[in-house]
């Protein structure tokens, strides 16, 4: 029998490196439905988030009017939504914006119509502003806090501590102990709006309380694998593998066939990001790239990849059970051209065409966002988990913005899209719908799923006790 916390150690540099095991059969019960010592299998939550909402409908504005008066765009003058799906539960077709997402129906939840149910104090002025508080209510399912609010600099703080963090510090979450790292904080693109509060990071331990985001994709593989970011790049070249090679030999003696394959494919991975790792540090190094082969917005797709290969990795090893990925942060400042290239040629500023009405600009970054979002669930469907699940089928992963959509800063129609069936715990493949409905119902629909006994959710004015109808 091998114990879940078990790793493979090596040293580095004069220091320690542990590299973390998956889920291997020696570590079960006799019947691999629960670990060794009885507790249940990991349960995983993740935030997915992305700037600007979505390309404004008729919906947002309360309305059935689909003509849009005044505003020209390549969609045509109308105001046609082409997110919502057309049918609800089962068998919904994709439409044009959820295409992105069109391989992983079976793995998701799509929810329209809710929108913020919090009171709006009425001092100081500003409060109602959808950027500040539609990421308040997304993260929160709070209102903003209003001391030091500060409407025209933007300067705003959550009020309690973001979902994530009460997850990741909720004693019910654990049955077998906390891992050694209770979140990971995750970010893509550096064109913010303003560098400082929630413009910048998305997971709060409370009011003026940041967990900034890891932005480059070595100091989130050193501070996973416990490698001293001062070694000499001489020592840094050495693989994580090759110092770990002795304690790797010592448990394959101990393996059966299948566990075998199950840790040769977990070393392969770490190889490849090593090796992803290496071709970076050398770009960083050339002349054309001074500040580091990830520094230039253009490869924010790029980043995303290895990034989210390595925290596929630290979820795998139960190094963590709780992540947020700042994709594209509030009132992205990304550039995007019309034919949806990222500083391409001609290209528009993301928070000036919300409020330009470029409406084909912002459905093409929403596409992108979407095809980022979709590449996260790749990751977490590509290898199993255990017992033939995927990560994905014991995670379950929160998608959401800021608010509905920016051109009019609507916080209706506010876009979540939850995918993973939280250990058997949701089900999968719904399109629901609840015109006008409270959005924190998806957040007591997330913590009853992840074992948390919440009898309500949500707070000044946005409390609810009904879950949404996929929780099983």
């Amino acid at each position: 029998m091998i114990s879940r916390r078990a790793v493979l150690k090596g040293i580095l540099g004069g220091s320690t490196v542990c590299l973390g095991l998956p889920i291997l059969e020696q570590m079960l019960n006799t019947n691999g439905t629960a670990l060794a010592a009885g507790t249940a299998l990991p349960t995983r939550y993740g935030l997915f988030f992305w700037g600007n909402g979505l390309p404004w409908t008729y919906r947002h504005r309360g309305t059935t009017d689909v003509v849009s008066p005044g505003i020209t765009h390549d969609l045509g003058d109308t105001l046609t939504d082409l997110y919502t799906p057309t049918t609800e539960g089962k068998g919904w077709a994709v439409g044009d914006t959820l295409q992105p997402l069109a391989k992983h129906v079976a793995n998701i939840n799509v929810v329209t119509g809710l929108e913020p149910k919090t009171m709006i104090p009425t001092t100081p002025a500003g409060l109602s502003d959808g950027h500040m508080r539609g990421i308040c209510v997304a993260l929160t399912a709070d209102e903003i806090q209003p001391a030091g609010f500060d409407h025209d600099p933007h300067i705003f703080a959550v009020n309690r501590a973001t979902l994530d963090q009460y997850i990741a510090k909720h004693p019910q979450f654990y049955t077998d102990g906390a891992p050694q790292f209770r979140s990971l904080e995750l970010g893509m693109s550096t064109a913010t709006l303003h560098n400082f509060g929630t413009w910048t990071a998305c997971s709060h331990n409370g009011p003026n309380s940041l967990n900034p985001p890891i932005r480059d994709p070595l100091k989130l593989f050193n501070q996973i694998f416990a490698v001293k970011p001062d070694l000499p790049e001489v020592v840094r070249q050495t693989s994580v593998l090759d110092v770990v090679a002795e304690d790797t030999r010592l448990l394959e003696g101990r393996l059966g066939k299948r566990d075998k394959a199950r840790l040769d494919e977990h070393l392969t991975h770490i190889n490849e990001i090593e090796r992803r790792l290496k071709v970076a540090r050398a770009a960083c190094t050339t002349p054309a790239a001074p500040q580091g082969a990830f520094a230039d917005e253009t490869t924010v797709m790029a980043k995303m990849d290895i990034m989210s290969d390595i925290l596929v990795a630290a979820l795998r090893c139960d190094l963590t059970r709780v992540f947020t990925l700042y994709f594209t942060t509030g009132a992205s400042l990304l550039q995007m051209n019309g034919m949806g290239q990222i500083n391409g040629t001609g290209a528009h500023q993301l928070h000036d065409a919300c409020h330009g009405g470029e409406r084909d600009i912002i459905t093409a970054f929403t596409k992108m966002n979407l095809t980022a979002y979709a590449m996260l669930l790749d990751k977490l469907t590509k290898d199993q988990d255990v017992n033939g699940q995927t990560l994905l089928d014991n995670s379950v992963i929160f998608g959401t913005s800021e608010y509905g959509e920016g051109y009019t800063h609507s916080n209706k129609e506010h876009p979540i899209i939850i995918a993973g069936k939280a250990s058997g715990k949701l089900d999968t493949g719904n399109h629901v719908r609840e015109e006008s409905g409270n959005m924190a119902r998806a957040h007591l629909t997330i913590l009853r799923a992840l074992g948390i006994d919440a009898p309500s959710y949500g707070f000044n004015g946005g409390e609810t006790s009904s879950a949404l109808p996929f929780l099983i």
